[in-house]
C-alpha cells in the first residue's frame, strides 16, 4: 500500500492531464492550502490505499 510519507524518496515524471482536469486538482489544490504537485500526489495514494489490487 501507498503512504503518504514526506520523507519518501520522490521522482519526477512526466504525464499528459486534459486542462479540465488540471484545472479541477489545481482548484481543489489551492482549497486545501497545498500546492499541485503535492495534492496530484495526495490523490493518487487516496486512490490506490482505497483500491486495492485483486489477486
Amino acid at each position: 500500500m501507498a503512504q503518504n510519507n514526506t520523507s519518501n524518496k520522490k521522482n519526477k515524471v512526466s504525464i499528459s492531464l486534459d486542462e479540465s482536469v488540471i484545472k479541477t486538482i489545481q482548484e481543489l489544490a489551492a482549497l486545501d492550502n497545498r500546492k499541485f504537485s503535492p495534492y496530484i500526489n495526495l490523490i493518487l495514494i487516496d486512490w490506490i490505499n482505497n483500491h486495492p489490487i485483486l489477486d
